[in-house]
């Protein structure tokens, strides 16, 4: 894995997830590239030196963001990259992975539990299903203590060996068990 992107809104649990990624990107010697998608393409319709502000100020956002939060340990270690482009999230994001041609996207998702769609959101959601990579997706409940364990939801499917064999990487790497669910059974403690 050498990178990872890291797309974000500045949510309130960006930092939480931007944690994930830094340990990731510690551990496997990756860069990390930060991404901010803003304005809509079409109501855009501004003067260049209006989009290049808005630009500029995005950035100045993301190197702030860094600077708060990543671990000063980790500043000589851990190259940054700072992307900000105008147009829809999840565009924007399949976008930069495949140019960028990133090994890993890590990113939030909202926290509601009402329908797929919120338990996701829309942008995760889509995220998920056209990814050309691997998707981490972090709740935006969750808080950062470590890799312990890798759980991976499978139908045990041809498609799902890929993954698997991608996930022993992983699992040897944090020296962390693999715990594979279906729908209708959990079997605890399957290191691939």
């Amino acid at each position: 894995m050498k990178k990872i992107l890291f797309p974000t809104e500045f949510a309130n649990h960006a930092p939480e997830v931007f944690k994930y990624a830094v340990e990731l990107a510690y551990v496997f010697k990756a860069s990390i590239i930060l991404l901010h998608a803003y304005g809509k393409p079409e109501y855009d319709l501004t003067s260049d030196e209006l989009l290049e502000s808005r630009k500029n100020r995005v950035m100045e956002n993301m190197i702030k963001f860094v600077q708060t939060h990543l671990p000063e340990e980790h500043r000589t270690q851990i190259e940054m990259d700072y992307v900000a482009k105008i147009g829809y999230p999840n565009k924007v994001i399949l976008e930069v992975a495949a140019e960028e041609e990133v090994d890993l996207i890590v990113m939030g998702m909202t926290s509601q539990v009402n329908t797929l769609e919120t338990i996701f959101g829309t942008t995760s959601k889509d995220i998920l299903n056209k990814a050309k990579c691997p998707v981490l997706a972090i709740p935006s409940s969750a808080k950062f203590k470590g890799i312990n364990n890798i759980v991976y939801p499978t139908n045990f499917g041809f498609g799902d060996l890929d993954a698997m064999n991608y996930l022993k990487l992983w699992s040897s790497t944090f020296d962390v068990a693999i715990h594979l669910t279906t729908p209708h059974i959990f079997l605890k403690s399957i290191v691939l």
